[in-house]
């Protein structure tokens, strides 16, 4: 089998450390640990995160970018997910998530989103239930 080529090279993955994971371990992130450094912190794989963004990649070029809704509500994922929506055009939520936002049409703040991304599956707890609705 053909090694997948990379979107970019590995030093530039490297020096925007999404290499860098957390000394915390969740079972959903298992399979993209590469290494446990001395000090504990989970280093991922670079090559598996490449694949995880071409898969997503593909997947969110079926949508139009009005149909796509990212949500954040942990403060690390701000920036990222304001670039990520100034490049694609998709709507984005920053900050709090208010109940209701994907399920009650009478909100101010409801968006029918067709494809919901969530950067934190424990604080965006109550967007990825409304999305399963």
């Amino acid at each position: 089998m053909m090694e997948e080529q990379l979107l970019i090279p590995e030093e530039e993955y490297q020096k925007s450390g999404i290499h860098i994971g957390t000394q915390v371990k969740s079972k959903d992130m298992d399979r993209y640990i590469f290494k446990i450094r001395n000090d504990g912190l989970y280093i991922l794989d670079i090559k598996k995160t490449n694949h995880a963004l071409i898969e997503a990649g593909k997947m969110l070029a079926r949508y139009q970018p009005e149909q796509i809704l990212v949500v954040a509500q942990r403060q690390y994922a701000f920036k990222p997910v304001a670039k990520f929506s100034e490049i694609v055009g998709s709507s984005s939520i920053i900050g709090r998530f208010i109940p209701g936002t994907l399920t009650n049409p009478n909100l101010k703040s409801y968006y029918n989103a067709k494809v919901i991304l969530i950067t934190d599956p424990l604080a965006d707890t109550q967007a990825m239930k409304e999305a399963i609705r």
